[in-house]
């Protein structure tokens, strides 16, 4: 992708890696950490027009299929892949971002941080 200055990179990540859920600790950790593999493939790779993009489908596969019922249907995998296909098209101008994918809705997730609370100058915050 370097020596041809283009390439896409689509990681699958999951809303577990963001929201937790009980007795998944080792596979949030891992589709988290898939998140920052691909914060970084995006910041190294922008100089080689290489984006990379994160989508944390929600789709019906053989492991969810008896656990949604007849909601399935709406998760079905064909939700999912026009967005893949976006994104590892030449047309896609997005890289360093997650999208939450699934039942015909798309929408972008993103880690952000709110302003907070700063010590007074010349001050040590204590308890």
């Amino acid at each position: 992708m370097m020596r041809k200055r283009y390439g896409r990179i689509v990681f699958v990540s999951s809303v577990v890696g963001f929201t937790g859920q009980a007795g998944q600790a080792n596979y949030a950790a891992a589709k988290m950490g898939l998140v920052g593999l691909s914060s970084v493939t995006a910041i190294e790779g922008a100089k080689y027009n290489i984006k990379s993009n994160v989508i944390t489908p929600i789709a019906r596969t053989r492991l969810t299929e008896g656990l949604m019922g007849a909601t399935g249907e709406m998760f079905a995998p064909e939700f999912i892949a026009p967005m893949v296909a976006y994104l590892v098209s030449e047309e896609c101008a997005y890289s360093h971002e997650i999208f939450n994918v699934g039942a015909g809705r798309y929408s972008r997730i993103f880690i952000a941080s709110a302003p907070g609370w700063n010590a007074p100058a010349g001050t040590t915050p204590s308890v």
